[in-house]
Parts: structure tokens; C-alpha cells; sequence
């Protein structure tokens, strides 16, 4: 088989050996043994199943966390003319049976699923009659409830396998501690598993820091390290709304194409931005973490983060998607002083308390008995809750589908049900519905048909069909709804029970600990002053001995700790008001005055400084006194009552930022 490996190969996708790593993979499994591979970001996860499935006789199922994912890999082997398809909620169901009839007829060779797809048990029984060679997990870090993007539904996999007759297994992944890896085997039962770890360290990429204390300084520093370095550079942000910040900024200042890909733009756009990048219209892509899983882009000069990550394996796995054509690339962490609490409130949002998820499932409900509600409906859940954002709701969600209370249906095009009122009407009305409706509205009151049908029926546009549909509703001729495409939530069970709701408060409590740790891993790297690589390769378990790599920023001598402050308004005032009440005023209390809060005893309403900050906002103010408070400029000093003191540093700095240079 090994012979015929390299025949397919080289006949489908044009290379004439494997990469280190793929070989033993890739042998392990035409054994029939039960593998774990893990290998870096870009190492060529993909062909360790692709090939084999070309050598089995049966069918090989790959599961795939993303359904884009599937769709750029479905896309690719169809260019190869690798007999491939998925099946996942977007295909249509006519598709999906002539997909399925493939498969019995042995046209097919690998099938992409997602792990939803058997909460059908119809589909999962109709499985079992399929030959099924091999069972394929991608990014199983996802099985892992300690792992950095756990899945629930990825847990239930272990008993799909079972049920299949327990093909051999491979799981696959580019981030994996031991931990995580010990998880993984155990999660899925492997059976005296083979497991490969090829090397993470990759030596062409120079890793560096930069820790900034005001968001204008860290700005300029991105701006002047993407002059300085070659393009095309990614730029990751933990947030939409820095996206688009970062995005303007960089239009503004370089001269440059800068595009931007994030989950809140429409589904063209976001295609647009991935295929500009991949084909070098693009030269700086700012993008959250929803871009980059299975994009592969050879020469990518730099990565960036603009905040600190999660956890290092998310780190490593977006800083590991540059310099795939193994020439020098840069990976720069830039760190603030608010990242810790951007990071604390993910921590808080994807694992949500028991009350919440309950609470929700009640909205849930309640809203389901008269409509259809559709998974993206954040402000409906919400349900004017400030507690809620859409961030923990779509954790909510995730938790109730695991834990069987909701089910999700997805609408591949919008429908349009159009209700007749009254037919004693003017013959041009009555001429366009009996167009529309292709029949005498005396006979037929009620249809319901795809917007895009009636569209082309009627030679009209979407607008001038929908502001036709509104003249007529209008005159109370027609009632009408329209049903738009999407992923919509139905109900399963109506309560949560009780085993689940322990089992649940057991396990969050220990999440939020190890996505903590996670954490800490990550701030831990940000403040190094020895070797970034050795300290990255040592956390998965790789035992890096060099003490000098070359290749970051602390083994070059390049890195600077920035430790003079650029002084801003706020700060300076903030000083100024302590030159003239060191140790007399607590933080609190200084901060109405600066700001001129009428919550306070009037005698201060008299004091110079009293409203000197009015114009700006109080969290503002807070977030300069905190960071003030961090780099000992000011310090508390503790008694009855907590006030504030200024430092020697502090008076130092200032006095040098006041004396002309």
C-alpha cells in the first residue's frame, strides 16, 4: 500500500515525496492502527486521510469543525479531481440524495461531515450499511474539554465511532499539549494508539514583543513595523470593533491594501477579502480569529497580534500560518494593560453559568411558540438583558444543542407565503397575484414559494417584487411573510435535567480554572526576559535545550521593556492634582472631582481642579489612574483610609517629561 500511496501522490497532487511527519502517519493508518498525528500549523494534516482514502476500498469520513473549512477542502479536491462531497446543512436535500446514492454506488472515496450531523439517527443508521474504512477527526483539539476551542458535540463522536463497528481512527491536530493529547486518546477510546509528534518548532519564524502603555504609542509601533517588514502580513485583533479601528488606522497611515475579514461582515464580502489576500491583492488583512482555519498562504511575511491571545495554542496556531514557504517571517505580540480583562470577559462568556443557560432556554421557548427564531436572533435571546451579549449567547446555544434541549434546521433560501384577503379587486392587481400565482386566486388563496422564483416568474427585481407585495398588504388585499435563509433553532426537550445540570455545574467550574491557566500560559509568555521559542516549544512538550535560539526578539537583543510613559492629558492632570493632594484623597474620590460629579460633599466643588476632566468619560479617567497605578507613577497607601501617593518615579518621570529636551 505504501507503494500505491506514492502513486496517488504524485497523480493527484503533484508531489513526488511526503513531508516529515506524513509518512508514519500515513503507514500507521493503511495498518488499520489507531493514530494520533500532531503536527504544526501548515505541516499537511490534510493529505495524512486524503491518500489513505484513495488506498482503502470503503469509504473514509473526515470530520470538520467548520463548515467553510469543508467547503475550501471540497473545492480543492474537486479541482484535483479527487472523488470527494460533503454533506452538511447548506447542501440541499436533492443534492444530498444524489450525494448519498454516490456513496452506496462506490463513486466516492471521503466524505466531510460535521459532528451535528449525527443527531440524526435516520442518517447514522443509514450509515452503518456503509463500508467505512477509516474515521477521520480534524482539528481534535475540539474533543478536548481543556483543550482552546472545545466542541461539545465532538464528544459524542466516540460512541458514533462504536456504532460504525469501530473503523480505525485518526485524529489530527496542530495544537495539542500532553495533556490535551491524553484527552484526546482517552476521548475517543483509541486502542493502543500510534502517536506522532512532529516537531513544532519552526526556525524560520523570529518571534518578538512589544508592551505598550497607551494605545497611540502601540498604534504607531504597528504602523512603523509594517513599513519596516515585507508584506503580505496578517494583523489579529480579539475584537470587531478594534478590527475596524485597526483597519482605518492602517488605510489612513500606509500606502498600502489593507483589507479586513471578520464574522460580522456578509458572507460575499468576507469571500472577497479571503480571495484578494490569497491572490496578493491584499497586503495587510486585519482579521479576528475568524480567519485563517484551512487558509494556506505560503508567503505570509508576518503575523501580528494586535492584543494578547487566549491561551498559546491559539498563539501558536495563527503565528504558525506565516512562513509556510519556510522563509524568514515575523510573528509580534503587542500587549495593554486592559488585554487581561478583554481575555477574563471571553472567559466569562463562552462558559456560562447554569441560571443563564436556563434563563435562555425559557426565552427560547417562549419566543418558538409564534415564530420561527433563527440562531443569529442575538437581540430576541438577549431579551433586553444587560448580563447577555453575543458572544455568551452563542455559548448558551452551543451548551443547550450538547446538552440535547435544542436541535438547529437550516433554510437554504428564502421563501416568501403570500396569504389572498379579499378577490373583488381592480383587474391590475388581480392580473399581477394571478401571474404570481400562476392560477386563479379565486381557487388558490395561499403560496408559498422562494423569493428567487418569483422574482424571475414576474421579471422583477427582489425590491420591486417585495415593495409590490407591500402596496398590496397595504390596501388589505394580501397578507404576506417572509421566511428568510438561515439557521434556525427548534426546541427538543423543554427542561434541562437534573444529571445534566450537575454533571454541568462540575465541570464549568473546573473550565473556568483551565481556560485561566490558559491564560496566565500567555501572559506569562508576553513578560519573558529569556528565550520566547524555548518557552513555547517546552509548553507542548517538546524538550527545546538551547538557551539562545537566534531567532526572538530576547535571544537577538532586540527587545525593549518600554518604560517611559508618553504623556497624555489625563495623566498629566491626574499628577498635577496629586503634586498639590499627595496622600489626601482616595481614587474614587479624586475621580469626581476631576471629573466635577455632583455626587459629591459640596466643599469640593470649590477646588481648582474640580471638573478640569468633565469632557472626558469617567472610565476613561479610571483606566489612566489604573494604569498610572501599574507602572508606579502613583501609588495606595493603605490606613483608615485607602489615598493616593505619588511615587519618586513618578515625580521623576514627570519632571523629565516637562523638562525640554
Amino acid at each position: 500500500m505504501q507503494k500505491q500511496a506514492k502513486h496517488f501522490l504524485e497523480t493527484y497532487f503533484g508531489y513526488k515525496t511526503f513531508r516529515d511527519g506524513q509518512e508514519l502517519i500515513i503507514k500507521s493508518i493503511l495498518n488499520k492502527k489507531d493514530t494520533l498525528g500532531i503536527m504544526p500549523t501548515g505541516g499537511g494534516k490534510s493529505l495524512c486521510y486524503q491518500i489513505p482514502a484513495l488506498c482503502f476500498d470503503g469509504l473514509t469520513i473526515v470530520i470538520s469543525p467548520l463548515i467553510s473549512l469543508m467547503k475550501d477542502q471540497i473545492d480543492f479536491l474537486h479541482s484535483k479531481k479527487y472523488p470527494s462531497e460533503m454533506l452538511n446543512s447548506t447542501v440541499s436535500y436533492s443534492r444530498q440524495m444524489i450525494i448519498k446514492r454516490m456513496i452506496e454506488d462506490k463513486e466516492l472515496k471521503l466524505v466531510y461531515l460535521t459532528p451535528e450531523r449525527f443527531r440524526n439517527q435516520d442518517f447514522l443508521n443509514w450509515l452503518c450499511s456503509i463500508n467505512i474504512s477509516c474515521f477521520v477527526i480534524d482539528e481534535a483539539h475540539c474533543i478536548s474539554e481543556w483543550g482552546h476551542d472545545f466542541r461539545p458535540e465532538y464528544r459524542k463522536l466516540v460512541d458514533v465511532i462504536k456504532k460504525l463497528g469501530t473503523p480505525p481512527t485518526l485524529a489530527l491536530t496542530a495544537t495539542a499539549t500532553p495533556e490535551v493529547r491524553e484527552d484526546i486518546v482517552n476521548s475517543l477510546r483509541m486502542k493502543a494508539p500510534n502517536i506522532y509528534v512532529s516537531g513544532f518548532n519552526r526556525e524560520n519564524l523570529i518571534y518578538g514583543v512589544q508592551n505598550h502603555y497607551i494605545k497611540e504609542s502601540k498604534n504607531k509601533a504597528l504602523i512603523e513595523f509594517i513599513k519596516k517588514v515585507p508584506s503580505p502580513g496578517i494583523v489579529y485583533t480579539t475584537s470587531v470593533k478594534d478590527a475596524e479601528i485597526i483597519y482605518n488606522i492602517l488605510k489612513t497611515n500606509l500606502k498600502k491594501n489593507i483589507g479586513i475579514y471578520h464574522g460580522s461582515l456578509k458572507n460575499d464580502i468576507r469571500k472577497k477579502m479571503q480571495e484578494d489576500f490569497l491572490s496578493n491583492e491584499i497586503d495587510v488583512l486585519v482579521a479576528t480569529n475568524a480567519f485563517g482555519m484551512g487558509v494556506n498562504k505560503k508567503n505570509i511575511r508576518f503575523v501580528v497580534h494586535y492584543s494578547i491571545p487566549g491561551s498559546i495554542e491559539a498563539y501558536y496556531q495563527e503565528t504558525g500560518r506565516a512562513g509556510r514557504d519556510n522563509k524568514i517571517s515575523y510573528c509580534l505580540l503587542f500587549t495593554f494593560e486592559d488585554d487581561e480583562k478583554i481575555q477574563d470577559f471571553f472567559i466569562q462568556s463562552k462558559n456560562p453559568s447554569l441560571e443563564s443557560i436556563i434563563d435562555v432556554l425559557k426565552i427560547i421557548k417562549k419566543i418558538s411558540l409564534n415564530n420561527l427564531l433563527y440562531a443569529n436572533d442575538h437581540e430576541l435571546l438577549v431579551d433586553n438583558k444587560k448580563e447577555y451579549n453575543k458572544f455568551n449567547i452563542n455559548s448558551i446555544l452551543k451548551q443547550l444543542h450538547f446538552m440535547g434541549c435544542i436541535d438547529y434546521d437550516y433554510i437554504n433560501q428564502e421563501k416568501i407565503e403570500i396569504n389572498v384577503l379579499k378577490t373583488k379587486i381592480d383587474e391590475i392587481d388581480k392580473d399581477f397575484l394571478e401571474e404570481l400565482f400562476l392560477s386563479s386566486i379565486e381557487k388558490n388563496r395561499f403560496i408559498s414559494i422562494a423569493t428567487l422564483v418569483l422574482t424571475k416568474r414576474l421579471n422583477l427585481t427582489e425590491k420591486e417584487l417585495k415593495d409590490q407585495l407591500k402596496k398590496l398588504a397595504k390596501k388589505k388585499i394580501i397578507s404576506f411573510h417572509v421566511i428568510k435563509k438561515g439557521q434556525t433553532i427548534k426546541i427538543i426537550e423543554n427542561d434541562i435535567a437534573q444529571g445534566i445540570k450537575n454533571e454541568y455545574k462540575n465541570k464549568i467550574k473546573r473550565k473556568i480554572e483551565i481556560d485561566r491557566k490558559k491564560l496566565h500560559a500567555m501572559t506569562m509568555y508576553a513578560n519573558l526576559e529569556s528565550c520566547r521559542r524555548k518557552y513555547l516549544l517546552n509548553y507542548f512538550g517538546e524538550n527545546f535545550k538551547v538557551n539562545n535560539c537566534k531567532k526572538c526578539d530576547i535571544c537577538r537583543g532586540t527587545y525593549k521593556k518600554i518604560e517611559n510613559i508618553e504623556w497624555n492629558k489625563i495623566q498629566k492632570e491626574i499628577v498635577v492634582f496629586f503634586i498639590h493632594h499627595d496622600g489626601k484623597i482616595g481614587k474614587t474620590k479624586a475621580i469626581k472631582i476631576l471629573k466635577g460629579s455632583l455626587d459629591i460633599e459640596p466643599k469640593y466643588r470649590d477646588w481648582d481642579e474640580y471638573g478640569i476632566l468633565r469632557r472626558h468619560d469617567t472610565r476613561d479617567i479610571e483606566s489612566e489612574f489604573n494604569l498610572l497605578l501599574k507602572i508606579k507613577i502613583i501609588q495606595i497607601e493603605k490606613g483608615k483610609y485607602a489615598v493616593i501617593k505619588l511615587t519618586y518615579n513618578g515625580m521623576k518621570q514627570f519632571k523629565l517629561a516637562k523638562t525640554p529636551q
